[in-house]
């Protein structure tokens, strides 16, 4: 289907940018994050990892910070798939530091690596400390619509902790910005808050 044809695609744009002169381009580099991403979504997440750390080594020489505290967080993605959740919050943490040096263009990135801590605290059971991170990336996306999925992770920690009360405020506020951020489209992600309240 589609990600076989983006590999074949991207391996040739590989291909092409290895044969050239200058063998750690932007391009180059792009490509093997690319070819990363795509083996995320195939599951085949040491490939993955081998792409990254290929893109990683050019990024690096570049001098290119943001897109490796992005690679960071692709990173981290794929460790707290596999449960390795020490590794996943370092390089978050890494990510966040280097986020930090444009935190103002790069706040949207700052609220996602902030949320996926939060996650990674809560499949820990620390859920105290999921819900600070969860405050955190909340407050950077400005408590928007956009924050709906945020609420609705903080709402989870609520209702493990038990605070039934907040988690019940929390999962009617995720499901009111969630379909204020989607309208009225039957979205597969406004519905897995219907379900965690109803449950």
């Amino acid at each position: 289907g589609v990600y076989d044809s983006a590999l074949i695609y991207t391996r040739k744009s590989i291909e092409l940018h290895e044969s050239s002169i200058i063998k750690d381009s932007m391009l180059l580099a792009n490509s093997y994050q690319s070819l990363g991403i795509i083996n995320k979504f195939l599951g085949k997440y040491d490939q993955a990892l081998m792409y990254y750390d290929q893109a990683e080594r050019i990024y690096h020489k570049l001098d290119e910070q943001i897109l490796i505290a992005y690679l960071y967080t692709n990173k981290s993605n794929i460790l707290q798939t596999r449960q390795d959740y020490t590794k996943a919050e370092e390089y978050l943490n890494h990510a966040i530091s280097i986020l930090n040096t444009d935190s103002i263009r790069q706040k949207k990135a700052l609220a996602n690596a902030y949320n996926n801590l939060g996650i990674i605290y809560s499949r820990k059971g620390n859920y105290q400390k999921a819900i600070e991170f969860y405050d955190e990336s909340i407050r950077l996306k400005n408590n928007n619509n956009y924050a709906y999925s945020t609420i609705g992770n903080m709402a989870q920690c609520y209702k493990k902790l038990p605070k039934v009360k907040l988690a019940d405020a929390h999962y009617l506020k995720a499901i009111g910005m969630g379909t204020e951020y989607y309208g009225d489209s039957n979205n597969v992600n406004l519905a897995v808050h219907y379900l965690n309240y109803a449950v």
